[in-house]
């Protein structure tokens, strides 16, 4: 539908790590495993929290914790991390068994020199890491003619704002609404659905961008690198992280 478009990569990652809560050491997981916390180190910035374990449990002893590093990582660097240990590149993304065991290595010990403590445990521990690019992608148009793209199709938001699945979901309620009130004129029905979600989908993606304005920047000139850093506020990253979206 719209084949000029690309998605932006802002420089950096997100390495993702699962670690079994059975796993953790008794320091970090007491630290660590009944809030949600937030790593503000410089140059880098992480979250955690508890997530069910690998068979849905939620038994205390049988549940995972879940690491999102964001890290900078140079545009021209990404196809040596997606590179497997045979010389295959995973250009659409690359799979937790793929990895490099080289790329996983330098990974940890990246992990145990910049971050908290804590979470380069709970990262040395995990049973799978995966990275993903962040990426974004605004459409100018949703609609083209009887023709509609929704959810990540038609806009992807950094994960800083987890709205992947309640904006495609999003998408489809409105598309199912408009259709049904539309009646028999569903060109019009769709032209308000597209006006509608092209206003969410725009304001997603701006937050997404807003909230990893502080990693965007690591790869930009001093200046920009120093005034990120004086901008960054402990309380403000935290409270940010998790606040909600409302749109009118």
């Amino acid at each position: 539908m719209l084949p000029e478009l690309k998605p932006y990569y802002p420089g950096y990652i997100a390495w993702r790590c699962l670690t079994d809560e059975s796993a953790l050491p008794a320091a970090t997981h007491a630290a660590l495993f009944q809030r949600y916390s937030v790593c503000v180190a410089p140059g880098e910035q992480g979250i955690g929290y508890a997530v069910p374990g690998q068979d849905g449990s939620l038994k205390p002893g049988n549940r995972q914790y879940n690491v999102v590093w964001y890290h900078p990582v140079e545009a021209a660097d990404l196809a040596q991390l997606m590179t497997d240990d045979s010389g295959r590149h995973h250009a659409s993304g690359i799979a937790p068994s793929h990895l490099s065991g080289r790329v996983r290595e330098e990974m940890l010990q990246t992990a145990q020199a910049r971050l908290a403590p804590q979470f380069a445990e709970a990262i040395q521990h995990a049973r799978i890491h995966f990275l993903q690019p962040i990426l974004d992608l605004e459409s100018p148009r949703l609609v083209f003619g009887r023709v509609v793209i929704i959810g990540d199709a038609a806009f992807v938001a950094r994960p800083h704002v987890a709205m992947g699945v309640p904006k495609g979901a999003g998408d489809a309620i409105a598309l199912v609404l408009a259709v049904q009130h539309g009646g028999s004129n569903i060109l019009s029905a769709l032209d308000q659905f597209e006006a509608q979600r092209l206003r969410v989908g725009r304001a997603i993606v701006a937050r997404g961008r807003y909230l990893g304005s502080y990693m965007e920047a690591q790869l930009k000139p001093a200046a920009e690198r120093e005034r990120a850093e004086q901008l960054r506020v402990f309380d403000q990253v935290m409270m940010e992280t998790a606040m909600p979206m409302a749109f009118s």
